[in-house]
């Protein structure tokens, strides 16, 4: 089960991946950039993670808030009460996510160790029900590789695709 979705707009992808970063060293599973298989729908692909996740992190900027896509996600996880919200450049939030307290990154120096992202780890890790002791610390290398692409992602739009069917059918 994946700990942490991160939505975010395309070009903020530098900053989503150190924020990824960040996760994963503490021990997370993060699901942060998402590679669909021929064929798959992307919506269903992606609620199908948000339901399985037990936090999801919005980056607010200009550029995610114009996006239907980051806005549908950060509404399904709103919806499912695990959105964490983070601005990562100033904006007005649309409603209804101007009533939530949102994570003031906007002076984070963009790289996974500065100290801002703590908030923003205490946030998950309150969602993801594990104590900060029981969190481990993971290598450079083992970060990498989780980051780089989630050892389950083929079996799990395998998965979902095949349930899909079988409800259709």
């Amino acid at each position: 089960m994946t700990d942490v979705f991160i939505s975010y707009k395309r070009e903020d992808r530098q900053k989503a991946r150190a924020i990824a970063e960040a996760l994963a060293k503490t021990g997370l599973d993060v699901w942060w950039d998402i590679e669909l298989l021929p064929g798959q729908r992307f919506a269903d692909e992606i609620n199908a993670v948000i339901d399985q996740a037990k936090a999801a992190v919005v980056l607010w900027t200009p550029k995610s808030i114009a996006s239907h896509w980051v806005i549908a996600e950060a509404a399904h996880a709103l919806k499912r009460d695990i959105l964490v919200p983070a601005w990562i450049e100033h904006v007005e939030l649309p409603v209804p996510f101007n009533t939530l307290h949102t994570l003031d990154l906007t002076k984070w120096n963009s790289t996974p160790t500065d100290p801002l992202l703590e908030g923003l780890i205490a946030g998950i890790q309150r969602l993801v029900g594990r104590p900060e002791d029981s969190f481990s610390t993971r290598s450079q290398s083992e970060i990498e590789t989780a980051l780089a692409k989630p050892a389950h992602e083929v079996e799990f739009w395998t998965s979902v695709s095949k349930k899909r069917a079988a409800v259709n059918k």
